[in-house]
């Protein structure tokens, strides 16, 4: 499908856009823990 002088830039954005997207959710995981650790302290 792809040109073979294509294949190499093609998985260059791939894998910045994976390595952005696992910032990402690493990002949302620690807001969660961060909000889930605030609400237990104000519920006690």
């Amino acid at each position: 499908m792809a040109k073979p002088e294509d294949v190499k830039p093609f998985v260059s954005v791939i894998r910045k856009q994976a390595l952005r997207l696992v910032s990402l959710s690493e990002d949302i995981i620690k807001l969660s823990q961060i909000e889930e650790n605030d609400t237990q302290k104000i519920a006690f």
